[in-house]
């Protein structure tokens, strides 16, 4: 699966491209904002995914002091 967007985006976006040229200068706002939702999209997704692991803080010795502090 992870190769196959791979090969879509390198087919997909050449034509687009050439698209946008063609229709001219309006056209590059369009495209603009298609890749500022695409950017979120793919942010979200992958912020739910990889949520950050909690710290690790090592047992606490008599004194209050930590293990391996001095």
């Amino acid at each position: 699966m992870h190769g196959l967007s791979s090969s879509a985006q390198r087919s997909g976006g050449p034509l687009l491209v050439t698209a946008v040229i063609a229709a001219g200068p309006l056209a590059w706002p369009l495209l603009g904002a298609g890749v500022i939702v695409t950017v979120a999209a793919q942010r979200r997704l992958v912020r739910e995914r990889l949520r950050p692991a909690k710290t690790y803080r090592p047992p606490r010795l008599r004194g209050g002091r930590y293990a391996g502090r001095y």
